[in-house]
């Protein structure tokens, strides 16, 4: 189904490249299934498909977090979920899937906090979707 999907997005760290680096310690040992995910959508991207692949940097930096063939097409390159700039990370990610100018961006946000009567000191009520 990866062929059919608008877009891939991964978000490299550490253990992502363990997995996908995974060699058998015995014969018969069972490889983690994101290594076979992995390497689909390395063949994605080398076979003319990575206009649909974003990779998001979440830990490391690329030669530590990602594929070798993953490693060019990284859009944002500090995405740590759960820290203080994980909803700018998540608008960065949509803008960089809609190839959205930052000016529309903006816009969009200010009018969807209009819209929202969202005041900075309010917690929003909806969300830019």
């Amino acid at each position: 189904n990866i062929n059919k999907v608008d877009f891939i997005v991964i978000v490299g760290t550490n253990k992502l490249l363990e997995k996908y680096n995974w060699e058998p310690s015995y014969t018969g040992e069972i490889p983690p299934v994101v290594q076979s995910e992995l390497i689909r959508i390395c063949h994605l991207a080398e076979s003319g498909h990575s206009h649909k692949i974003r990779c998001l940097l979440a830990e490391g930096n690329v030669d530590e977090s990602l594929p070798p063939a993953l490693r060019s097409f990284v859009r944002i390159e500090n995405f740590k979920c759960g820290q203080e700039n994980y909803f700018d990370g998540v608008l960065e990610l949509v803008k960089s899937l809609y190839e959205i100018p930052q000016k529309e961006l903006e816009a969009l946000i200010e009018a969807s906090e209009r819209e929202c009567n969202y005041e900075k000191s309010e917690t929003p009520q909806c969300v830019i979707c």
